[in-house]
């Protein structure tokens, strides 16, 4: 049976541009989102590019969605390759009416879901494979004002590196950028616009492309390009609450 590829949040942004690189290496994939129908013109490209692609529906709100789309992912061959990419975020003050119900979705689908994918892909890859996780700098620091999705990056990426450490019979790598024109800002209601030309969104393709290739290489985390590197050390070396309210005077620039 041919190995596989399933990558979840394909419909756009980063998701899909993983989908198209794995097609051009000749790989099954199977697609993922909540609206299958938003897959169906990159199926059809993939397709017409002569890939294998299957769609399979899944709301990574829902509890038993990451098993139920694993086991269907896996029913005509083995899962070797995991593009862990779904994901929420909500922006505004923590507990606010209006973003409440956001951050449990966000914690259902950027903890619970990614949680449940990477056990199965360490449970079923046994013979070996590789997981990418898309997490963000977001992961190293707190961040007022988007409370919930900074907080649920740092656990992606603790968990990341821990099962990294555990798991020799696979590879887990941590995709960390800065900012990206993927649509995910404009999703948690940030207007991306205001970032200003410092931080202004990388490229999915080449955000993507730097994730992959590190995959590939067995490495641990990756921060595509110099910007975003040097943004990784300096919230390492800057004081907690010197970050922390860089973090939240950005978000409020956004807001």
């Amino acid at each position: 049976m041919r190995s596989r590829t399933l990558v979840t949040g394909a419909a756009g942004g980063l998701g899909a541009t993983f989908a198209r690189i794995a097609a051009a290496e000749g790989r099954d994939l199977i697609l993922s989102d909540r609206d299958p129908a938003a897959l169906g013109p990159l199926a059809a490209e993939l397709r017409h590019a002569g890939a294998r692609v299957e769609i399979h529906a899944a709301d990574l709100r829902d509890p038993d969605a990451a098993e139920t789309l694993w086991r269907a992912a896996s029913e005509d061959g083995p899962v070797r390759i995991l593009v862990n990419n779904a994901g929420l975020a909500a922006a505004g003050p923590f507990g606010h009416a209006e973003t409440a119900a956001r951050e449990i979705e966000a914690v259902a689908v950027n903890v619970a879901g990614f949680t449940r994918l990477l056990q199965l892909a360490t449970w079923e890859m046994r013979g070996g494979g590789r997981v990418l996780n898309a997490v963000s700098l977001a992961a190293m620091v707190p961040g007022p004002g988007m409370a919930v999705h900074f907080a649920t990056q740092s656990y992606a990426l603790s968990l990341s590196l821990a099962v990294a450490r555990e798991s020799p019979h696979l590879t887990v790598t941590a995709l960390c950028p800065g900012p990206t024109d993927t649509g995910f800002l404009a999703a948690a209601g940030l207007n991306a616009a205001r970032l200003g030309r410092p931080f202004r969104p990388a490229e999915p393709e080449t955000v993507a492309w730097s994730g992959w290739r590190a995959m590939m290489a067995g490495h641990r985390i990756a921060t595509p390009g110099l910007r975003d590197r040097m943004l990784a050390l300096g919230l390492r070396l800057a004081p907690r609450a010197v970050a922390m309210r860089g973090a939240e005077a950005l978000i409020r620039r956004l807001l």
